[in-house]
């Protein structure tokens, strides 16, 4: 009979289970290492193409991506500060970002983030998304265009590409996925042309259970003490 009332107890819990999307990796700028890792490590590398910090006195908090958020994720918080990469002079190019699985159990990933800047219309506009090796369903995810910046200054823009909508989006135990974020454009030097790229990051879904789900659990662990004690 304990088991009929623990496998029920689980069963009405699992349905009242929302999930909620959680950074696991994150870049505030630059190749290397992550700058947040949760239960992954995670790095990014030039694939193709010359990039450097922005981080422009002139152009102050405008020569990076300002609004503290992975595209439009905002927990946990990026950092603000000047450490953005460019393409500079309407060049082209790409970074890989390769993420490990560390927790030794399978997650689905939800979501790719980042922020990408324009100045002047000459710059690298045109993103591509690709999985390019390891455990999630390898070819292009999607791409875009980011709206061109015809005057002087910065203009960021926030993307979330969604992930679930592939044949195979999850993360194996102690697996590996490599992301490649692409840009392309004119190509053709034009000065001051520039294509900038902060806060990139990858989340996943982890189940979060609803109020009266919690409640049931509470309410079943109660009765077990209970029929226990008599």
């Amino acid at each position: 009979m304990k088991e009929k009332y623990a496998i029920l107890i689980c069963a009405l819990a699992a349905s009242s289970m929302t999930s909620s999307a959680a950074l696991i990796a994150g870049w505030d700028a630059g190749d290397g290492a992550a700058t947040y890792t949760n239960g992954v490590t995670a790095t990014a590398t030039v694939a193709t193409g010359t990039w450097s910090g922005t981080g422009d006195a002139s152009l102050g908090a405008m020569g990076y991506s300002p609004d503290q958020t992975w595209g439009t994720l905002g927990v946990p918080a990026a950092s603000i500060n000047t450490s953005a990469l460019s393409l500079n002079n309407g060049t082209v190019g790409s970074i890989a970002f390769l993420v490990t699985d560390t927790t030794g159990i399978d997650s689905d990933l939800t979501t790719f983030h980042f922020d990408t800047g324009t100045l002047r219309p000459k710059s690298a506009v045109n993103w591509s998304l690709d999985i390019t090796a390891g455990d999630l369903t390898v070819g292009n995810v999607t791409s875009g265009a980011t709206t061109p910046n015809t005057g002087g200054s910065w203009d960021w823009f926030n993307y979330d590409i969604d992930l679930t909508g592939l044949a195979d989006n999850t993360l194996d135990a102690n697996g590996s996925v490599t992301f490649t974020l692409s840009f392309t454009g004119v190509d053709d030097g034009a000065g001051g042309h520039n294509q900038g790229l902060d806060n990139v990051g990858v989340s996943n879904s982890l189940p979060v259970p609803e109020p009266s789900a919690l409640a049931l659990g509470l309410l079943g662990t109660g009765f077990f003490f209970r029929r226990r004690r008599a």
